[in-house]
């Protein structure tokens, strides 16, 4: 699993750990770790597929 839950971090909000190869899959890890919170991802079905593009001027600004 490229995320682990850190339960010991937050309390009334999730804290989590993703990791990844590049920078691209860091953010495609990051954002599963979110929908896996919401949903059991493995419950879904997928309607489509969208590619996202998002400029920043540094990483943080990214998240």
């Amino acid at each position: 699993m490229p995320f682990r839950y850190l339960e010991d971090v937050a309390i009334a909000d999730l804290a989590f750990e993703a990791e990844s190869e590049s920078l691209e899959g860091l953010f495609e890890d990051a954002a599963m770790a979110l929908f896996e919170a919401m949903a059991n991802t493995a419950t879904l079905r997928a309607a489509g597929k969208r590619r996202i593009v998002v400029r920043a001027d540094t990483v943080e600004d990214l998240l």
